[in-house]
């Protein structure tokens, strides 16, 4: 599928519509990887060094963090701006392996 170009097509308008939304990514998989290496700074910064403290220790520290408030707020905004993007990616997407299924069936 990724020949077919209403699929390339798709993701250049997912492209340009998380970026129309304020968070420029190539794609979604670059916008999850821009927040994961975010988050894993953030997260270094709140358990402060490499001791890495419980689960429910590590919850309360970064409930507390500025650091991580920001973070958390940011990534609640960036998918709640590609949402609409995604959904239209997703309705091609879904488009193109059904009709690739009836072809082989």
């Amino acid at each position: 599928m990724p020949h077919d170009s209403r699929y390339r097509s798709a993701f250049r308008t997912w492209s340009s519509c998380a970026t129309a939304a304020g968070h420029p990514a190539q794609s979604r998989l670059a916008l999850i990887t821009d927040l994961r290496k975010e988050y894993t700074s953030v997260v270094a910064g709140v358990q402060g060094g490499n001791h890495m403290p419980p689960q429910n220790e590590l919850a309360a520290l970064a409930a507390q963090n500025p650091a991580w408030q920001k973070f958390h707020q940011a990534e609640l905004d960036a998918a709640e701006a590609a949402f609409p993007c995604s959904q239209a990616t997703d309705r091609t997407y879904v488009s193109l392996f059904l009709e690739r299924l009836s072809r082989k069936g």
